[in-house]
């Protein structure tokens, strides 16, 4: 037993305090989210019918109010507290569906359902600034003071997504393998950007040739993914015995495969009217070339530097790339990238471009909604869609850039306010 102790001690060492907390981050970023549940307040005090499209019509009056949180407690009538897969279909996996039905104990009315699913995301929100602080190299002024992430506090679940994701990350760079293979595993059953993240790993153990480590992640993130949605998935037939797919469960798979092209890059392509299935091969097709892309870029950097210091702009990369090329684009899907430009410890100027872009946009889209207008999408939401896009676009080439021309690791100096790296270049040989 004491054995088995020192081991759980030891695996979770990484949770350890750090010389200081990030008070000033935490606070700016307490401030953020407390003012995103704020900005909520239309909400609290609706009193119309209890049904979706009543709620969505009143609520898109108060641009930047809405929350999908509190448009689904209608669509699902979650105040009969229904089980997500058993007693109504739900389109996102079952990490997210079983926050939405635990935390749907408290359901006697849409203000005490969205509070209640705000408190726990909020405390999410600071769990990942605080785990951004700690991954190595990062800078976590660059999420902790972005308006975003107030904004998309409570726009959706994304935030319990994103904790669970750079905990994973923390996990790794510090060689907790198989607890980081299940800590992802809840990440990519939650929402499934992170699994971007598993082949990025699994090059550099790779690399490192770290077999043990690499099988240990992968088995974890394995097993745990099974043990979730097994249960879930699997009912047994009406008829002849055995087990099949329940379709509800399903439904995140077929509601996203056929789902329309919405807020995306292929909005611009709509002239050739691309049919969904069309859409879905060419970005599979453009998503595993930027796999090979990036994969021989940290194969490029890694002769330079370990290649554990290339996962976080690897992954920025990547998911950078997805969102730039997926059918649909929510506002909550800039947080993502904010994240990973924190994690990766991303320039000031494209950091700064890309949340000032992405607010806009934000801010572009819901007062679309409250305008109604072909006009408004014409002349303001599709040029804001450009622009957004080719930020995209640049914090794709950025963390493509950064693998293939890594340079030493740096050394962190203390100074006020932002931190200043140095490179620590290795004394060159002295001539014979």
């Amino acid at each position: 037993m004491g054995a088995a102790l020192a081991a759980v001690r030891d695996s979770l060492a990484w949770l350890r305090p750090r010389e200081r907390w990030p008070r000033g981050p935490l606070l700016v970023a307490a401030a953020l989210l407390a003012g995103g549940v704020l900005l909520r307040l239309p909400v609290f005090t609706y009193a119309g019918p209890a049904t979706q499209r009543a709620f969505n019509s009143y609520i898109f009056q108060h641009p930047g109010s809405y929350s999908d949180i509190s448009s689904l407690y209608f669509r699902d009538r979650l105040w009969l507290h229904p089980a997500p897969y058993f007693d109504y279909r739900l389109e996102y996996p079952v990490v997210t569906g079983a926050f939405v039905w635990l935390v749907g104990f408290i359901h006697s009315s849409v203000t005490s359902y969205t509070l209640a699913s705000a408190a726990v995301l909020v405390v999410l929100g600071l769990v990942a600034v605080w785990l951004v602080d700690r991954y190595e190299g990062s800078r976590v002024w660059l999420l902790a003071a972005a308006p975003v992430l107030g904004l998309d506090a409570v726009l959706n679940w994304d935030l319990m997504a994103i904790a669970l994701t750079v905990a994973a990350l923390v996990l790794y760079q510090r060689d907790r393998d198989g607890w980081a293979g299940g800590v992802l595993s809840l990440a990519v059953w939650a929402k499934l950007f992170p699994l971007l993240l598993l082949p990025v790993i699994a090059l550099a153990r790779v690399r490192e040739r770290r077999w043990r480590s690499l099988g240990r992640g992968l088995l974890s993130f394995a097993l745990i993914s099974a043990a979730i949605n097994l249960p879930v998935a699997l009912a047994r037939a009406s008829a002849g015995g055995g087990f099949v797919v329940r379709s509800r469960w399903a439904y995140f798979y077929t509601f996203n495969e056929r789902r329309r092209d919405v807020g995306g890059l292929w909005w611009f392509f709509g002239w050739l009217h691309p049919k969904a299935p069309e859409l879905n091969r060419l970005s599979g097709v453009l998503l595993a070339l930027a796999i090979v892309v990036v994969a021989g870029a940290m194969l490029l950097g890694s002769r330079r530097v370990p290649p554990r210091r290339l996962v976080a702009p690897a992954f920025l990369a990547l998911l950078a790339w997805f969102v730039f090329i997926n059918r649909v684009y929510s506002p909550q899907f800039g947080l993502w990238v904010v994240v990973l430009l924190a994690v990766a410890g991303a320039p000031l100027w494209l950091a700064i471009a890309f949340v000032v872009v992405d607010t806009a946009f934000y801010l572009v889209v819901f007062f679309g909604f409250a305008a109604g207008t072909h006009a408004y999408f014409i002349d303001i939401t599709r040029p804001a869609t450009g622009v957004r896009e080719l930020v995209l676009l640049a914090s794709v080439a950025w963390g493509v850039q950064r693998l293939a021309r890594a340079a030493p690791p740096l050394k962190p100096t203390a100074q006020a306010g932002w931190e200043r790296r140095e490179r620590t270049l290795a004394a060159a040989p002295s001539s014979p």
